[in-house]
């Protein structure tokens, strides 16, 4: 089996875990090993002292960076102030001995002049907690080492078992309280106090977090108690990894400065670790004691490189060979480097011992356990796998030092180079550290430098060769610079563009509110109220937005009207004084009070001016580094923003004030606040609808939902007397019949048939009713379905669009023959799926009326129903229940609607004819029809339903209306029976009139072939159809002669028919005389006639034979005439001339005209 490196080399027990003060207080051992630096000593004199003299500054902090050696200070500290009968106190002092000598004045003021009890050791590591929380537990694990068999039995243990309690409900403990019990723990102990807090940061985030609390001011309290003789000495020491000011960055500057008023109270000691300490703790932490054959060589490899080191002005007098060559298997100048690294790039725990101890890939255990052991020349950690170990285990890249410009350039260029050849990237990453740590000292990257850094042995030639090539070929490819003044290799070129000075000028130019930042920032997407929306099958939602003005307050209102309630997320510092308790438009309203309002107002304008920066800097254009750094800080400070946002409203860890439909509560978590939106849907809308089907309980439902929705709407208007309404298969609308009509029992079967009736189930029941009422209270003029639809979406119903058409039309069906339906203000007889579709986009355009009949309307009333009503078919007598207004008007209606046009114009009518039709046809209301319109029409007084019953009026009102509505009906068939008499005294028909189709027929039969005039021609064709029965063949005929369907006739066009039908008819007789002449005729000739009008009237006719012989020769007469210069191009002449001949030639014949008619001669011409 393959020896690793891990086999020889390992990390000494004591390093191989990191210090916990709670845990390693009472372990005897755990002090051993510790190695005192020169400032560890001067600070703990400079403690202990203070602690045995009166008036000095007994508050203290401790600041230093992850991984450098503050916990393991604080427990030694605590260990010197011990019991001197504890083991760990002589083991602490004994360190001391060690390194100051057994009679340094240090070690006599321990001895002489603390207590042989020590101390009350108050410790404990803080969390994100208040203060008060972490002090208790500190002063419990104190008093347990005090009595670590009886502390049950203490006063101060019950008192601490309270406040445990407390704790444990996240009450709060008062300042006062812990202070009080600091003090008695001191009495009762008969001793004084160090209370030693570690990772005292996280107490300072929760603090600054939560501004609302005085945790800041209880460290005020503590670092102010008295420090005379008589007092009990309790002092404090806080372990922080960075200054006070860091955790208040994010404060207004006002919070600032409180925090800085408070870190005055404290003295703060900054840690300082060198790199030689570091150097020499990392030798004391490897061990090589496993294998001592390794050791001849670690000797010889330690030698040669400090000699190399030397030789680079690299100087570590400080470490001994034996030191130097224990750093193994730590390439020499990653063992520099590191130190270096992680003071300036470590993030919480990752720390140098980190790096170490972990098992994380890239760190020092992961190399031990995967490099094997090659014999003579074992391979060392070099300073690419240091960057691999920062840069994927540690994610340096997402810390707060990330956004230096200079590791930001160096992680790109690498980051876009991974494609390379293996040693081209080592080289790089190597590169990049030394850019890191150095730029003008002993550590920048120069090519030598470099090269050593990247090889294991400093004398191998061939080695140093390869390495050099890999250089050189990074800066032929322009990956890495090399600054020949100052001898380096260097991959980040560096910004200009401050961005810290861009930040500020952004931030002080805006002005825009915390609301409207916050908005942009982050916009709140709706929440659903889910126990709600579960238990009634109907999704709620509640619009979230920030709010900061008042103003808006009182108007505020949903954005969309789908949305079924508002959560405003108040900015103010403190709560409104006036609330509204729900929106403008009645839905319900929620105000959450957030905590640090001025925190997230900083950081929301940082946020917004990183934002205005990265959209419109033009430096920015052409420097990436710059580009890269804003929006790594951009999205570092988004992500502040969202958990400051977190932590200011339903954190969980407190809770906050919440104004809800007018009552004040307080909620804790987000689990509370869903809960209380259900209960408040549950109040607001109680008469919401059960229903359980998604496709159509939706605000906006899909195309396949709507689909199904309009089948199912048509299968009610037409299939109301069907089970199931004539459904099959389990479709979509099937699945919205038996969820919405069949299980709700809106539709069923009772009394031996399918019809629609009122729901069963409660919940629909109530929506049924409210839609019910609207319609039968609108009794004095129509009710627009918009307000329909508006009252069944607000409170108490809060039902959604989808299901509201399906509800309608179940009641207008139910209701067919009281409630009337309207659109555009005109009554529709006759309701379609059409209508629906319609309505469904657009219900302000549809409205509806209810009717009552009482008094003399009653009579009226039965009178009319005995005349109009129609036997009801057997697929339509279930759904009629009884005689109603609509049931007396639609037939009227459909009368009006159905008559001839001619019928609507003509004024060839009674003065009532006329004024019943106009009163059908202009109504819009049924009722105002039949009782009001129809009896002025008659000549009758209007109706009122106070009217005592008169059978003679409603007789009068019947026989009129009766006779008018016959005159209506009869009026086109009198004006087709008048033009067919026209037309049989027009064209001379000789025999019966009955027989007037067939004589036309026979006569048009005989003319057809030889006429191509338009008019005359399509009359003979009309005259001989066949096909059409007689109606139809009237109105051809006639449609002809007047150019325009006879339905559509107005009485003007009566007038202009009987013109037109005598013309007609004269050229249908003239062409039938030519037509007889032509026949007698022998070949070789045309004929011509010609008719004679005299100026009174009386024609004669004349046919007039043209030989073909002759026509060349009349020809030529005809030209020489027409070209005499007295009429040549004046066509009056010419037609004065024809007549002149006409009238010579044919004189003996008009002469005789008056005594007798001519007869018809024919000439040859």
């Amino acid at each position: 089996m393959e020896q690793k490196l891990s086999d020889v080399i390992s990390l000494k027990r004591r390093y191989n875990r990191s210090i916990n003060l709670e845990r390693d207080l009472s372990l005897t051992e755990s002090v051993l090993g510790y190695i005192p630096t020169s400032w560890a000593l001067d600070t703990s004199e400079h403690i202990l002292r203070a602690l045995v003299t009166d008036n000095a500054v007994r508050a203290w902090t401790i600041t230093g960076v992850y991984g450098t050696g503050k916990s393991a200070f604080a427990h030694f500290l605590a260990a010197l102030v011990a019991p001197k009968s504890d083991p760990l106190q002589h083991n602490a002092q004994s360190i001391l001995k060690h390194y100051l000598g057994p009679h340094h004045p240090f070690i006599e003021t321990i001895t002489d002049q603390l207590s042989d009890k020590g101390l009350l050791r108050a410790v404990a590591t803080a969390q994100r907690e208040p203060l008060g929380y972490t002090i208790l537990r500190a002063l419990r694990r104190g008093c347990e080492l005090v009595w670590p068999h009886d502390f049950d039995q203490q006063p101060i243990a019950h008192l601490l078992q309270g406040f445990e309690e407390i704790m444990e409900e996240d009450q709060k403990v008062s300042n006062q309280e812990i202070i009080q019990c600091i003090q008695q723990a001191a009495k009762e102990t008969q001793r004084g106090i160090l209370l030693i807090i570690d990772e005292l940061g996280k107490g300072l985030e929760y603090a600054a977090w939560h501004q609302e609390s005085d945790d800041l001011y209880l460290l005020q309290q503590l670092a102010e108690l008295p420090a005379t003789e008589h007092a009990p000495k309790i002092a404090v020491l806080g372990l922080l990894h960075q200054s006070f000011a860091e955790y208040a960055q994010n404060l207004t500057k006002t919070q600032r400065n409180e925090w800085s008023k408070i870190q005055g109270r404290f003295e703060d000691i900054p840690f300082t670790a060198t790199n030689d300490h570091m150097l020499h703790l990392l030798s004391q932490a490897i061990d090589h004691a496993h294998d001592t054959d390794l050791l001849p060589f670690l000797d010889s490899w330690a030698t040669s490189w400090q000699k190399t080191l030397h030789s680079h002005d690299i100087h570590q007098e400080r470490l001994t060979i034996e030191e130097f060559s224990s750093i193994y298997p730590l390439h020499p100048l990653a063992a520099l480097t590191l130190p270096i690294l992680c003071s300036r790039y470590a993030q919480n725990d990752r720390s140098l011992f980190t790096f170490l101890t972990s098992q994380e890939p890239y760190s020092f255990t992961s190399f031990l356990q995967t490099t094997p052991l090659q014999g003579e020349r074992p391979t060392t950690l070099k300073l690419h796998r240091i960057y691999d170990y920062f840069m994927e285990a540690a994610s340096v890249s997402h810390s707060a030092k990330a956004s230096t410009q200079r590791w930001v350039e160096i992680q790109g260029r690498i980051s876009d180079a991974q494609h390379l050849e293996s040693d081209l990237v080592q080289a790089l990453k190597t590169i990049g550290i030394l850019n890191l740590v150095d730029t003008v000292g002993t550590l920048r990257a120069t090519p030598q430098l470099v090269l050593l850094a990247l090889s294991e042995d400093p004398n191998d030639l061939q080695e140093a060769q390869r390495w050099t090539q890999a250089i050189e070929m990074l800066v032929q490819r322009g990956l890495v610079t090399h600054r020949k003044q100052l001898d380096e290799l260097r991959i980040w070129e560096g910004s200009d563009f401050d961005i810290e000075q861009a930040t500020a000028a952004a931030v002080e130019k805006e002005q825009a509110s915390l609301a409207s930042l916050l908005t942009q920032a982050y916009p709140l997407s709706p929440i659903i109220a889910q126990r709600h929306s579960y238990t009634t099958g109907t999704l709620r939602y509640f619009e979230r937005r920030y709010i900061s003005d008042y103003n808006e307050l009182a108007q505020i209102k949903p954005t969309s009207p789908d949305s079924d309630g508002v959560i405003a997320y108040w900015l103010g510092e403190q709560l409104p004084t006036q609330c509204p308790p729900s929106t403008t438009n009645g839905k319900p309203f929620v105000l959450l009070a957030g905590k640090n309002i001025e925190k997230l107002a900083s950081v929301s304008r940082e946020v917004a001016a990183l934002v205005t920066i990265d959209a419109t800097s033009p430096q920015l254009q052409s420097d990436g580094v710059a580009r890269r750094e804003v929006r790594q800080r951009l999205t570092q400070t988004r992500r502040l923003l969202i958990d400051l946002l977190e932590q200011s409203f339903l954190s969980g860890k407190e809770e906050v004030p919440c104004l809800s439909n007018g009552d004040l509560l307080h909620l804790r978590t987000l689990k509370d606040f869903q809960q209380h939106l259900s209960n408040l849907c549950d109040q607001v809308y109680p008469k919401t609808p059960v229903l359980w089907n998604e496709l159509i309980n939706r605000r906006e439902i899909t195309s396949q939902g709507a689909k199904a929705r309009r089948e199912l709407l048509e299968a009610m208007l037409r299939n109301a007397h069907l089970e199931r309404l004539g459904l099959e298969g389990n479709g979509p609308e099937t699945s919205i019949y038996l969820s919405l009509l069949n299980h709700s029992g809106i539709h069923r079967y009772s009394d031996g048939q399918w019809s629609f009736a009122e729901p069963k189930e409660p919940t629909i029941l109530g929506v049924w009713k409210a839609i019910e009422q609207f319609c039968l209270d609108a009794r004095t003029k129509p009710e627009t379905l918009d307000q329909l639809y508006a009252m069944l979406e607000a409170p108490p119903y809060g039902m959604k669009k989808g299901a509201i058409p399906l509800l309608l039309a179940a009641v207008l069906l139910y209701h067919k023959d009281d409630v009337s339906v309207y659109q555009d203000g005109t009554f529709i007889p006759l309701l379609g799926a059409e209508h629906f579709e319609l309505l469904v986009k657009q219900p302000g355009r549809f409205a509806v009326k209810h009717f009552e009949i009482a008094g003399l309307r009653t009579q009226v009333f039965k009178e009319l129903a005995l005349l109009l009503r129609r036997p009801q078919s057997s697929s339509t007598v279930s759904a009629t229940r009884n005689n109603t207004v609509l049931s007396i008007v639609k037939p009227l209606i459909h009368f009006g609607n159905s008559l001839p046009a001619y019928t609507v114009k003509t004024k060839q009518l009674s003065p009532e004819a006329m004024a019943i039709r106009d009163a059908i046809r202009d109504a819009r209301e049924p009722d105002e029809l039949l009782f009001t319109t129809l009896p002025q029409a008659c000549g009758l007084v209007p109706i009122s339903a106070q009217e005592a019953h008169d059978d003679t009026q409603a007789q009068q009102l019947k026989e009129i209306l009766i006779r008018s509505l016959q005159e209506l009906q009869l009026a086109y068939d009198r004006l087709l029976e008048k033009c067919k008499y026209l037309l049989y005294n027009t064209f001379t028909v000789h025999s019966d009139i009955s027989k007037i189709r067939e004589d036309l027929r026979v006569r048009a039969q005989y003319l057809k072939d030889n006429c191509i005039e338009r008019q005359m021609r399509s009359f003979l064709f009309a005259a001989i159809n066949d096909a059409a029965d007689e109606r139809d063949w009237l109105e051809a005929l006639l449609m002809v002669v007047a150019d325009k369907p006879v339905a559509s006739w107005t009485d003007d066009d009566v007038t202009r028919f009987e013109v037109r039908l005598s013309d007609l008819a004269r050229r249908f007789i003239h062409l039938e005389a030519i037509k007889k002449e032509v026949y007698q005729q022998p070949a070789g000739f045309e004929a011509r006639r010609i008719t004679v009008t005299q100026p009174d009237g009386y024609e004669s006719n004349h046919i007039v034979w043209l030989n073909h012989e002759h026509q060349a020769q009349i020809e030529k007469l005809v030209e020489s005439i027409l070209h005499t210069d007295f009429i040549q191009d004046n066509e009056q002449l010419q037609q004065e001339l024809v007549a002149a001949l006409v009238e010579r030639i044919y004189q003996p014949t008009t002469q005789q005209h008056s005594s007798h008619r001519a007869p018809q001669t024919g000439k040859e011409a």
